[in-house]
Parts: structure tokens; C-alpha cells; sequence
């Protein structure tokens, strides 16, 4: 029964990485990039359901911490995960975050940070093997 569920599992994530990969080549990745936080919400709203509902009188149902604090917890992580999808897909466009109007100063400081930084942890002390002096 095992082999079953792996192999129906092996189908299921291969069908959906290839309605994934039409969807990016029809529409767009931005659709795409909502359908993978939409499913992730519809799987944990199905947990939550098939917890509430067959897992109160079966335990191998239980599959969702039902607490008031995991959940809002978890409520809180897809907040987030849909903010931040929408915000790196420039749905959602923050004042403050705008990018700089001048891109060479932005290349040429993050060169000078990689460049501070490799200076920084490369001049460590370090001290001989025990036994060598």
C-alpha cells in the first residue's frame, strides 16, 4: 500500500509541475507563482478540515495542531508568504522599497560590501595544529 502512495505521489507532483510549466508558458509566471501559494493555502485548509472533521473520532485523522496559538502562527506564515509573493511580483508596491533611480551606485556598493565582508572573515587568526609550533 506503501509503493501505491508513493508512486500516486510521484504522478501528482509530476502532473502539477507540468500544468505549472504550461501555465508559465501561456499566461505568465506571476499566475503561476499564485497558484503555488494558493495550493499551499487549499492543502492546509483541507488538513485543518479532514482534522476537524474524521480526526475527532479517529486519531490517524488528526493531522493539524488545532491550538489557537500553531494556528494563528500558521495564519500569520501565509500572510506573509502571499505579502511577500505579491510584493516580489510588484502587485503590491511599497514606498519605502522602491530601488534606487542611479543602478551603478547599487552595483558598486554591493561590490564594496562582498569585498568588506571576504576582508572581514578571511584575516582570522588562526592558530597551529596541536603539537606545531
Amino acid at each position: 500500500m506503501l509503493a501505491f502512495y508513493i508512486i500516486l505521489g510521484i504522478f501528482t507532483i509530476s502532473a502539477f509541475n507540468i500544468c505549472g510549466v504550461n501555465v508559465t508558458k501561456h499566461i505568465s509566471s506571476l499566475a503561476r507563482s499564485i497558484v503555488d501559494v494558493s495550493r499551499t493555502l487549499v492543502v492546509w485548509m483541507g488538513s485543518i478540515l479532514v482534522t476537524e472533521t474524521y480526526g475527532v473520532n479517529n486519531g490517524n485523522f488528526s493531522w493539524e495542531n488545532i491550538a489557537v496559538g500553531p494556528m494563528l502562527l500558521e495564519g500569520l506564515g501565509f500572510i506573509v508568504l502571499v505579502c511577500g509573493n505579491l510584493i516580489y511580483n510588484k502587485i503590491i508596491i511599497l514606498p519605502f522599497a522602491k530601488p534606487p533611480s542611479n543602478p551603478s551606485f547599487l552595483s558598486i556598493s554591493w561590490w564594496l560590501i562582498w569585498i568588506l565582508l571576504f576582508f572581514l572573515f578571511s584575516r582570522r587568526s588562526r592558530s597551529p595544529p596541536p603539537g606545531i609550533r
